[in-house]
């Protein structure tokens, strides 16, 4: 049978990167709070790129840029689908009677106990 995804997990394999998950996104939190106190430098920033201006701010701008994406690579690499970063909604590939779904999880869950259909998003997941 060929499937959508090379990787897929088990559920005790995604309930142990769950602690990873929440290292990343308390990083990637940090990094977003630090360009909140951009705004303006930031709009500056993306209209001034393509003349390769950007002010002072723009170093401390880039920092926080690079390690959003950094992380976000992080957990791509992983094999993890971030469906909603702002809620902290992830997908992981999972076989369930021989067809490919999703474990479900989301930010301030203790453990993964939810799945839906490729098809389907969080609101219509169903307890395992």
């Amino acid at each position: 049978m060929e499937y959508t995804f090379k990787k897929h997990f088990s559920v005790d394999e995604a309930n142990e990167l769950l602690p990873q998950l929440v290292a990343k996104l308390a990083r990637i939190d940090r990094s977003r709070d630090g360009l909140d106190k951009f705004p303006d430098e930031v709009r500056a920033i993306h209209k001034a790129a393509g003349g390769n201006g950007g002010g002072e701010a723009s170093g401390e701008i880039l920092e926080h840029s690079g390690e959003v994406a950094k992380q976000i690579d992080e957990i791509v690499a992983l094999g993890v689908i971030m469906r909603d970063l702002d809620s902290g909604l992830f997908d992981f590939p999972y076989l369930r009677e021989e067809r490919e779904v999703f474990l479900c999880w989301k930010r301030g869950e203790k453990k993964i106990g939810f799945w839906h259909e490729l098809d389907k998003n969080c609101k219509n997941r169903q307890s395992l």
